[in-house]
């Protein structure tokens, strides 16, 4: 009945006269089939440890992890209890094959060892170089068509096209209380948001930060606002010869107005950035390292730097000195933000040029440090091993992250890759922070809130800026009442 309902063209009444069917619609920047497999990913695979919404480690396909004395193997025991969606309990071996795959994206580890049937263990090339929070940045799974059912969340593949999932009854935490999940690919968000309002889906992945609030302003959907793990920032090249020299990094940075790029280059939906770290987390030092926006102490920096402002040319604005920005074609988000960073610069005589540039080339000229700076989201994850890699030198291109040519932090987040006790922690992170505003890798603007949006229909488990998608396995059909209510 549920996917009669769903085929007919109105997914928000699916689950009234049948099991509780999610019909997902989204929009993914990415082609393809391996896209809407990713997303599946978030309701059918899990990681040993996931990463608490604070950065503490919560055990997933793991029971306990051990670090070594030497802190060169983590010691990894699996639960017992957890199965795949074949129905056979999770094993060292096949966790093992699983996780092979996926080491580059855990650079730290050199080696995995099957200890039995329950243990393996992680050997690290340096020493505590990764901790249990860590290993939420990969999903024990495949994406390998014959090997679907190897994964343990609470939803298990019907089918890839369509892509479909169905409850996992022997969910390690719980039987899920949807029955099935559904995902449909749209071409463009605003084609996402037709998809919801003609019923064909009742929930979307993802409501741009234009729609929010019209969603929010009533009606029979109702919005689910969440901060991602992701920073927005202005990263500058070390290669530059103006943008290399300290003082002018902070110039920017007291020139740059993160207030006004939340209200008019986000419509108010974000927070301001102070750094790389995920501002939730345990040993954040709150309110210790807050952003000052003084433009006229910029000017004075830069003059006494000797950076006068020059005459116009043909070419060029009359500025103190000019820099090329890159930012992702035909993503307005960017756009937007960097327009905004462009006037305020410009103000204090800096002349920053806008250069749209396609994905892949993107991706290429960032991995190969061609570029005297970019605006891009940068994740943070929840966990602290995301700024080491990011901002240690050398850059880490061929994992996956810009090489800037920065190296003024790398004393202090040495320092925080071997903490061990939260004071030590606590000293570190600050210690990295520190480091970054006296000598900035960047100008970190603004933490983006985005949103998922449901049919009111639905009965959601939901905290304030945290993803409903965490919690969808347990999201029941609201009751008669409430859904008049809404």
């Amino acid at each position: 009945m549920a996917a009669c309902a769903a085929c007919s063209g109105d997914a928000r009444t699916a689950s009234s006269s049948g099991p509780l069917t999610v019909n997902i619609g989204t929009f993914l920047s990415k082609s393809g089939p391996s896209s809407l497999t990713d997303l599946a990913g978030v309701f059918s695979s899990e990681p040993l440890v996931a990463a608490a919404w604070d950065g503490r480690p919560l055990f997933r396909l793991a029971e306990s992890v051990v670090e070594s004395e030497d802190g060169l193997v983590l010691t990894v025991t699996l639960d017992g209890k957890v199965r795949f969606h074949t129905g056979d309990r999770i094993t060292a071996p096949v966790v093992r094959e699983l996780m092979l795959k996926k080491l580059p994206r855990l650079p730290e580890v050199s080696d995995i060892v099957v200890l039995d049937d329950r243990r393996l263990e992680l050997r690290l090339s340096k020493p505590s170089s990764l901790k249990a929070e860590d290993l939420s940045a990969i999903l024990v799974d495949s994406n390998d068509s014959d090997k679907l059912a190897l994964r343990t969340g609470p939803f298990k593949f019907v089918s890839t096209e369509p892509m479909v999932l169905q409850r996992f009854d022997a969910y390690h935490q719980g039987q899920p209380t949807v029955e099935r999940v559904e995902i449909r690919q749209y071409p463009t968000h605003r084609a996402a948001w037709t998809g919801m309002m003609r019923r064909e889906v009742n929930f979307l992945h993802e409501v741009s930060r234009d729609a929010i609030d019209f969603v929010e302003a009533g009606g029979d959907i109702r919005a689910y606002p969440l901060l991602r793990p992701y920073y927005t920032a202005l990263v500058f090249s070390m290669r530059h010869p103006v943008l290399r020299r300290r003082e002018v990094r902070i110039a920017i940075n007291e020139a740059v107005n993160r207030n006004e790029i939340v209200v008019n280059g986000m419509r108010g939906h974000g927070r301001i950035a102070e750094g790389p770290f995920w501002p939730y987390h345990w040993a954040y030092p709150q309110g210790r390292f807050p952003v000052a926006f003084n433009p006229e102490a910029a000017k004075l920096r830069l003059e006494a730097a000797g950076l006068k402002i020059g005459a116009r040319t043909p070419q060029q604005m009359p500025s103190r000195f000019a820099f090329k920005c890159l930012v992702l074609t035909g993503d307005d988000r960017f756009e937007r933000i960097a327009q905004l960073v462009q006037r305020q610069l410009y103000a204090v005589g800096i002349d920053m040029t806008i250069e749209p540039v396609p994905a892949k080339e993107l991706q290429s000229r960032l991995l190969a440090g061609d570029f005297e700076a970019f605006i891009l989201e940068l994740g943070s994850g929840r966990s602290l091993n995301w700024a080491r890699r990011a901002w240690h030198s050398p850059g880490l291109g061929t994992s996956g992250y810009p090489v800037t040519g920065y190296a003024a932090a790398d004393a202090a987040l040495d320092r925080l890759q071997i903490a061990h006790s939260d004071e030590e922690v606590r000293e570190a992170m600050s210690d990295v922070m520190h480091a970054m505003r006296s000598d900035p890798p960047a100008a970190f603007l603004v933490w983006p809130h985005e949103a998922r949006a449901a049919s009111a229909s639905f009965d959601i488990p939901y905290e304030p800026e945290r993803d409903v998608f965490g919690s969808l396995w347990r999201l029941k059909e609201a009751a008669p009442d409430l859904k008049a209510q809404r």
